[in-house]
């Protein structure tokens, strides 16, 4: 009777270290398809931001390309009145008039000084980069107190604030070509 007792007790101790095992190896797997899981879905959470960016950076490429493919024509309408549309850009003069009459003439006459070293600091290489540095220049300047009646003169007669900008850059860039040292330079094109 005690070997039956015996074999019993061991018979139910390897019993219970089998479940314990079992029940151990169980958890382990279970760990690792909850692991698994978690990784799917922080994947499947990834490659859904992924794919709103990319359809965000798409739609941006596609509203950029919507302009780039526009803006050729748009620019040359958009100035046109105020620039004569050939190289160099030349203002015309309904432009003078606009020049005059907005305030944009005395505007950089007044500050031709500091609005020629900015362009000086932009280091222009060319009569091009002197072109595109003074529409800059005047662009940075545009929140200044003296540009407010510039601003008032676009807004009362309806115009776009751009193509008054581009008015007084060419203004702008033909005074800096001389105190630049491009005067050679222009006289040779």
């Amino acid at each position: 009777m005690k070997m039956d007792m015996l074999s019993t007790i061991i018979s139910g101790g390897s019993l219970l270290f089998s479940a314990i095992s079992l029940f151990f190896v169980l958890g382990i797997y279970k760990q690792k398809i909850d692991t698994f899981g978690e990784s799917v879905k922080s994947n499947t959470n990834d490659i859904k931001d992924l794919s709103i960016r990319l359809s965000n950076n798409i739609k941006d490429l596609s509203t950029r390309l919507s302009k780039l493919e526009g803006g050729v024509e748009k620019d040359r309408v958009k100035y046109d009145g105020f620039l004569q549309i050939k190289s160099p850009l030349s203002i015309t003069e309904k432009g003078m008039k606009l020049l005059e009459e907005s305030g944009g003439k005395e505007y950089i006459d007044n500050n031709a000084m500091l609005l020629i070293e900015d362009i000086r600091n932009k280091i222009p290489k060319s009569l091009y980069d002197v072109q595109v540095f003074s529409k800059e220049v005047v662009e940075s300047h545009s929140g200044d107190d003296e540009f407010i009646k510039i601003k008032d003169y676009v807004y009362n007669n309806g115009l776009v604030l751009d193509s008054v900008i581009m008015t007084l850059a060419v203004y702008l860039r033909d005074k800096a070509f001389k105190a630049l040292g491009f005067q050679d330079a222009l006289s040779s094109s």
